[in-house]
């Protein structure tokens, strides 16, 4: 009787982390969209300059990519929920303090770069610590399921972000957006007081070293998940992926459809916004077949996203097809697409997080977030130089191809092949405070 009920407390524990988890993390994304919208139209309207736009864009990346191997430290040796609570209240206290300053002096370029850059730099710290707390949130058997439901929330703020920017936009001054941002930033602080971040922790044999040697502690989690070899595997199969999907898909696939295709823009719209929709549908069914999941399965997918790549370039052999049709299709191929992404993306987080150790997991985290971000912006520059010389429709060909190969090569590799069923469930955890 006495064990049925802290195992029923604990369960509605885990409900409550889950449902404060996308609340809190729902209501700062779509802010933080909001305002990202709202500043990229405001900086193109003063200025009319694609270049002002993208030195937004790439200030609010510098952060990103230079502090996340150090956010990841901080999230290994200070407490995650002080961190994650921490950030968000900062964000509010930033936007509180920029509105206030607005109201009296006009809004200036240089100073939304600085708000962008420093929001990000929060938000990385944010986002560290949270992924890294996640397996203590629930139960080893839902993890896939939390990791799903991030992957919804993400689709939700990118779909609704937007929209919603777009119409307040027009109907309110950008001065107001800082105050919107702060005050989601605000509740999302208060939603999160309520998660318990260390509902399942894993045993600890030693106590946990909170002394920060940035360089040292980094390239000790570097040289975990080198030692690692199965870890190390599939952080480079993702890298992979990632890689080939960025280089066939990012700029080819738009060029196809603006340029070649000269679809209307509204069609343009339509399609890319498939992708999202798909992507929360995927999320959905992801939670219910994780616990089936294998590397051969894995892999399949893989296969399915590469062969969704290759279809976009069918429409060399078609020329005289309505354009209605091509829209249609591009539609259906980006829907798939969205769905097929978290069958790759949820699982491999899942297995990553169970696999590592809860005193290396938010370093090791922000090593691969680190190398996403670093080969993503090559393959883009890489695809985005060939499209001109080699079409679209051929470059969008060859990267299916070679993601196909990519796949196959290492599913062959001794390493992946003794990864049966990762995500299982892990002995070990006990109930923290």
């Amino acid at each position: 009787m006495g064990y049925q009920s802290v195992t029923s407390r604990k369960q509605n524990q885990e409900n409550t982390n889950m449902l404060f988890y996308a609340l809190g993390k729902l209501i700062s994304l779509l802010g933080t969209s909001l305002f990202t919208f709202a500043s990229s139209l405001y900086i193109l309207d003063i200025t009319g300059s694609g270049l002002s736009f993208a030195t937004n864009m790439v200030i609010g990346l510098i952060p990103v990519i230079l502090i996340t191997p150090f956010a990841g430290v901080i999230a290994d040796k200070i407490n995650r929920k002080l961190l994650v609570i921490g950030a968000d209240t900062l964000n509010g206290i930033l936007f509180l303090a920029f509105f206030m300053y607005f109201l009296n002096v006009n809004i200036t370029v240089s100073l939304i770069y600085t708000c962008t850059f420093m929001t990000n730099l929060l938000t990385t710290i944010f986002n560290a610590a949270f992924d890294a707390a996640k397996p203590n949130l629930v139960s080893d058997d839902r993890l896939a399921k939390i990791n799903g439901i991030s992957q919804i929330v993400m689709s939700v703020s990118t779909i609704c972000g937007p929209v919603l920017g777009a119409i307040l936009y027009v109907a309110v001054d950008l001065t107001y957006f800082f105050l919107i941002n702060s005050i989601t930033f605000f509740v999302s602080a208060i939603i999160e007081c309520f998660i318990r971040f260390q509902l399942y922790q894993a045993q600890q044999t030693k106590q946990k070293d909170t002394k920060i040697e940035w360089m040292k502690d980094i390239k000790d989690g570097f040289a975990y998940m080198k030692q690692k070899k199965q870890l190390f595997s599939m952080i480079l199969l993702f890298m992979g992926v990632n890689f080939f999907i960025s280089f066939s898909y990012i700029t080819p696939i738009p060029y196809i459809i603006n340029e070649q295709l000269q679809l209307p823009k509204i069609q343009f719209g339509i399609i890319e916004g498939s992708l999202p929709v798909g992507i929360i549908l995927g999320s959905i069914i992801v939670g219910r077949i994780a616990k089936g999941f294998h590397m051969k399965k894995l892999i399949r997918y893989i296969y399915c996203i590469a062969l969704i790549i290759i279809l976009f370039s069918v429409p060399t052999i078609g020329p005289n097809i309505p354009l209605t049709v091509w829209f249609i299709y591009y539609c259906v191929l980006m829907f798939l697409f969205g769905i097929v992404l978290p069958l790759i993306n949820v699982p491999v987080e899942t297995y990553l997080m169970r696999m590592i150790d809860d005193e290396y997991r938010g370093r090791v985290l922000s090593l691969l977030s680190s190398g996403v971000r670093v080969i993503t912006p090559i393959a883009i520059v890489i695809g985005g130089a060939l499209v001109n010389y080699t079409g679209g429709y051929l470059l969008v060909l060859c990267g299916g191809i070679l993601l196909f190969m990519y796949a196959w090569s290492q599913s062959k590799s001794p390493t992946m092949q003794t990864l049966e069923e990762p995500i299982t469930s892990k002995e070990g955890a006990t109930e923290g405070l």
